[in-house]
């Protein structure tokens, strides 16, 4: 969730066109519920860029070469430890023009339609190993997400004078997670 908020911060105009689609479609006078999730195209988008932009665990689980093998051109020896570089192929310029920003759109339609991307599921891994707690985190990044854009307006913090404390986005890698 760190990533969210830092993604409303420094980009306040993917908040505002969120909580205009959330007024829009289920107004204010409640909370989103998942009934809701069809009907917010933009939200749903904006919960696949935040898994996109962020990655969470960005080599994934460390797996192991059963066998020799030869992948375009490299031997590749039984026992060889192999890592699957999401972030780099979340990142790919070419595949996601401005990776570092956080776009939201390029997981829509012309027609507003959420776009579905085969890439994102690395987020989870791959395989028999992907992650069991997948479609949980998708449901919770989803309704926190939601609920939160419905009741809050999230701004830079102020400093004692009343002027807006800049906030950079930087990744490191601590205890095998971006953060």
């Amino acid at each position: 969730m760190h990533a969210f908020f830092l993604a409303l911060v420094l980009f306040p105009q993917v908040q505002r066109r969120a909580q205009a689609e959330l007024d829009a479609v289920i107004g204010r006078d409640r909370l989103p519920t998942f009934d809701d999730r069809p009907r917010l195209p933009y939200i749903e988008a904006l919960c696949k860029e935040l898994m996109r932009w962020h990655v969470v665990g960005p080599v994934g689980l460390p797996r192991s070469s059963s066998k020799d093998d030869v992948y375009r051109g490299f031997f590749i020896p039984k026992g060889s430890v192999i890592l699957t570089n999401a972030w780099a192929i979340l990142h790919d310029p070419e595949t996601y023009p401005d990776p570092e920003e956080f776009k939201p759109e390029r997981f829509l339609d012309e027609d507003g339609s959420v776009r579905d991307d085969p890439a994102l599921s690395l987020v989870f891994g791959a395989g028999k190993r992907i992650c069991p707690g997948r479609h949980l985190v998708d449901a919770t990044i989803f309704i926190v997400t939601s609920s939160v854009l419905s009741v809050f307006n999230v701004t830079k913090a102020k400093d004692e004078n009343g002027n807006e404390i800049p906030v950079k986005a930087a990744v490191s890698i601590s205890s095998g997670t971006a953060v």
